[in-house]
């Protein structure tokens, strides 16, 4: 990590006598602000998707309930 607080991170192939950069990505620190904003829209997509197949889950134990009581136990 440098002073200016980036970092590189490299990708490189080592053949038989040298070494070649296949890519190179430079990363930044991003402020506070949006590193909570990010992760809070990541956390409530994650939330959503449990509450649909939570919901989804219901429906299908219900269905199994009335349909065949036996194999839901």
């Amino acid at each position: 990590m440098g002073i200016d607080n980036s970092a590189d991170l490299l990708f490189h192939h080592s053949v038989q006598f040298k070494t070649i950069e296949l890519y190179r990505c430079r990363f930044e620190q991003a402020d506070e602000e949006s590193v909570k904003r990010n992760v809070s829209y990541k956390f409530k997509i994650v939330q959503f998707h449990m509450n649909t197949s939570h919901t989804r889950l219901r429906e299908v134990s219900s269905i199994i309930k009335t349909k065949n009581p036996s194999l839901l136990t």
